[in-house]
């Protein structure tokens, strides 16, 4: 299969996640973090099935194309929002330290040593961001020069719970446990498994496996305590697996699931970045001008479109012109 640029339907199962984890930071919806895993599985399958595809060039060509076009995705709104976090933040009085973690995209282990408190305004959510950045910096060459991928993906979606379980015995702290490279391996190399395996019945049986992991978990742990991490991590950190196998196989047939490309639901997908990376800010703000609660929600949810809005076509937009015109295109 050649990797296909534009999906609608992608787009859409972008817009359900965006709309998960915007939700969730409302205490709205207590499992609303799911969609996270769900933007992971994404990553894992499109960057697979890209790196996949321009495979026949030769490594220069196939890592500076790669590169180039990541860099032009996703640093230009990630640093527009870090040096926005930072300047309200020294206006209000707040340090920065440890700031160069974010800046160099290792966030993740800052906020997992010391979670629940973050430092610096407005950035906890970024440890995603960190995570995707380091899987770039490792999977092209591994899909480059491994001849069976499948044999790594499974691999990686294996070890990762046992990782998590050994980082929560090792420290006993259970946002490391689920925040660093290897404790979210089995998310990404899902969505990158079913990149390579084609076969339905694969495909069956890791949705079926998915579901029954997540039904476990939800039988261990209240369903309530969900909302917080240290709620369930140590008894059900294995809904990272199971997230990754039931998401996988959806986001693999996607296309096959025609009420995705909704108009509504694609243009949510592709301003999905900017909502991710501005809806905390959002509500932030929106909170302190509106004051009560419900209102203040409403007016964030809001103010998060228009901003994320403003982003996609005023500065996004016209910066991904230029992902055609760099190295290796």
């Amino acid at each position: 299969m050649t990797f296909r640029p534009n999906i609608a339907q992608l787009d859409g199962l972008r817009a359900i996640a965006i709309l998960a984890v915007m939700v969730f930071h409302l205490d709205i919806f207590p499992i609303g973090w799911m969609g996270v895993p769900l933007f992971f599985v994404l990553s894992g399958y499109l960057i697979t099935d890209i790196l996949i595809y321009q495979k026949g060039r030769d490594i220069g060509s196939y890592l500076k194309r790669f590169y180039w076009r990541r860099t032009i995705r996703i640093f230009p709104l990630y640093y527009a929002y870090l040096a926005v976090n930072a300047i309200l933040s020294l206006a209000v009085g707040l340090s920065l330290s440890g700031y160069v973690w974010f800046l160099l995209y290792l966030g993740n282990y800052r906020i997992g040593a010391l979670a629940p408190e973050v430092p610096g305004g407005i950035i906890g959510h970024l440890w995603s961001l960190a995570i995707e950045e380091q899987f770039y910096l490792i999977w092209p060459f591994l899909l480059f020069y491994v001849r069976r991928v499948w044999v790594v993906a499974l691999v990686a979606l294996i070890a990762a719970p046992l990782i998590r379980e050994w980082i929560l015995q090792a420290t006993g702290n259970p946002y490391m446990a689920i925040l660093t490279l290897p404790s979210c391996m089995d998310m990404l190399a899902a969505g990158a498994l079913v990149a390579v395996v084609k076969s339905a019945k694969a495909h069956v049986a890791m949705a079926l496996a998915g579901a029954v992991i997540i039904f476990w978990c939800f039988a261990t742990v209240p369903f309530a305590d969900f909302a917080l991490t240290s709620n369930w991590v140590p008894e059900a950190h294995i809904i990272y697996t199971g997230l990754g196998l039931f998401f996988a196989p959806v986001v693999a047939n996607a296309v096959r699931l025609p009420w995705l490309d909704s108009a509504p639901l694609v243009w949510v997908g592709q301003i999905s970045y900017g909502l991710y990376m501005w809806h905390l800010l959002a509500f932030v703000v929106a909170k302190r001008i509106v004051g009560a609660e419900w209102t203040g929600a409403i007016a964030g949810f809001i103010l998060s479109f228009v901003i994320a809005a403003l982003s996609w076509y005023l500065f996004e937009k016209p910066l991904l012109k230029l992902k055609d015109r760099g190295p290796g295109a």
